[in-house]
């Protein structure tokens, strides 16, 4: 957290849920952590909300998409040959794609 003003009311806030949320040296180590972990997540998503970052290889295709899938049964099916090949036509593919696209992304595709 950068902003001083957000650690600090993280902090406060964390530091109340905590109080509240009844962990005493009689519980197991497990409940401890989990109920220390959840207080966390609580607490970070109050103060820094839920956003999910956009997908970032903007540059997949369908065809990709498509021998990933084929590629992931192979290796599921043990059939090792097909893998290697299908992993170097994804591998081209990609470097192919990136060329075109350059460091920023393909918005195009």
């Amino acid at each position: 957290m950068k902003s001083t003003e957000t650690r600090e009311k993280f902090r406060e806030r964390l530091e109340k849920q905590l109080e509240d949320g009844n962990i005493d040296e009689k519980l197991e180590v497990d409940e401890i952590w989990k109920r220390l972990k959840e207080g966390m997540e609580t607490v970070a998503e109050e103060i820094c909300g839920n956003e999910k970052l956009p997908w970032k290889q903007n540059w997949m295709n369908a065809d990709i998409l498509r021998k990933m899938e084929e590629r992931r049964k192979c290796k599921i099916g043990k059939n090792e040959e097909q893998y290697r090949k299908l992993k170097k036509e994804i591998q081209k593919l990609c470097r192919e794609i990136q060329k075109l696209c350059g460091p920023r992304g393909c918005h195009f595709i």
